[in-house]
C-alpha cells in the first residue's frame, strides 16, 4: 500500500521539497520580511536625524559669520588705549 507524504512535487510527481523545508522557508521568509521592515524604519530614523543635523549645522554656520559683542568690545577697549598711548606720548616727547 503507498502512503502519501505531505511535500511539493513537481509536474512529474518528483518531490522538490519537503513540508519540513516548505515551513522552514515561510518562517525564513517572514524573518527576513521583519528584518526588511525593521532596517527601513531604521533607516527612516537615520534620515531624520541626518535632515535635524544638517538644519543645525546651517545655524551654527549663521551663528559662526557673526562677530561676537564682547570681541568687538575688545577691540573698542584696545583701540582706545593705543589712541591715549600715543597721545601720552606725543605730550611727553613736545615738552
Amino acid at each position: 500500500m503507498t502512503t502519501f507524504t505531505a511535500a511539493c512535487y513537481d509536474y512529474k510527481g518528483v518531490v522538490t521539497m519537503s513540508e519540513t523545508a516548505k515551513v522552514q522557508l515561510i518562517a525564513d521568509k517572514n524573518a527576513a520580511t521583519a528584518t526588511v521592515a525593521t532596517q527601513a524604519s531604521t533607516i527612516d530614523e537615520l534620515e531624520t536625524i541626518n535632515i535635524q543635523l544638517e538644519a543645525d549645522l546651517k545655524n551654527a554656520e549663521a551663528d559662526n559669520d557673526k562677530m561676537p559683542v564682547w570681541a568687538i568690545a575688545i577691540i573698542v577697549v584696545l583701540g582706545a588705549v593705543l589712541v591715549l598711548v600715543i597721545v601720552t606720548l606725543a605730550v611727553v616727547v613736545s615738552r
